[in-house]
């Protein structure tokens, strides 16, 4: 039997929105006309009240023995705040500007593309996470047990990691001050331009550093690590086209 689908239009702006859900596929696209959501008929409930969405997963009948996939649709006319409440969910971000995301989770993957937030904070047993051309102004702050994080081809005005077990991609990302604090893991940079735009800190009690501390760039990267490597590349910037 085909699926019903039910979709969810909001009668005002949009402030906050709030997921509770496990075992789903969350997807929220920035850029839509209007806010509105689409989702399997039964396996979540949505209220609205002064201009917040609150989206909880439906855990009574069959709907709750197979995973969900809702959609939402966030206009370009309001930033509203996310709160993501996830255990074993895949939660995609596409597209729009936010205030901020808030997530909290157990066995989450987190994908985030061409989006632009305030603030981002992440509390986390398990984590697997990965930013593309994902701006964050203020700043980026991750508390994760296990799991993986790969940043590339954005801006950060403040990462401030603390991973337990995983790795680190920090990837052609612009920032002012990025520290990473990680137990047992590595992290590999990939500094866009030269050792002279960057100060570097950088500690490992049982790995490598393959990378110089010191400098006096603008930009400084602390990491420090118990039992992994710290490794630093650079990368010649993408020359602009004059013509």
């Amino acid at each position: 039997m085909a699926k019903q689908y039910s979709n969810f239009t909001a009668s005002g702006d949009v402030n906050d929105v709030t997921i509770n859900a496990f075992g789903s596929d969350v997807t929220i696209v920035g850029g839509s006309p209007n806010f509105s959501v689409q989702f399997a008929e039964g396996s979540f409930f949505i209220t609205e009240k002064k201009g917040g969405v609150y989206i909880k997963r439906n855990r009574k009948g069959f709907s709750a023995l197979s995973k969900a996939e809702i959609v939402i649709n966030v206009p370009q006319s309001c930033t509203p705040k996310l709160k993501a409440v996830l255990k074993k969910c895949e939660l995609n971000i596409k597209n729009g500007i936010y205030a901020s995301l808030s997530l909290y989770g157990e066995w989450v993957k987190l994908f985030i593309t061409d989006a632009h937030f305030n603030k981002i904070i992440v509390k986390s047993d398990k984590l697997n996470t990965e930013y593309s051309a994902t701006t964050v102004t203020d700043a980026l702050i991750y508390h994760v047990k296990s799991g993986d994080t790969l940043i590339k081809n954005g801006f950060i005005t403040r990462g401030d990691l603390n991973v337990k077990h995983g790795n680190v991609g920090l990837w052609e990302t612009a920032f002012k001050l990025f520290e990473s604090k990680l137990h047992n893991g590595t992290l590999h940079a990939m500094l866009t331009g030269s050792q002279a735009d960057y100060k570097l800190l950088l500690s490992t009690k049982n790995g490598t550093i393959s990378g110089k501390n010191g400098g006096e760039g603008q930009s400084i990267l602390k990491c420090s690590t118990s039992k992994g490597n710290v490794v630093i590349d650079y990368t010649a910037p993408i020359a602009k086209d004059e013509n």
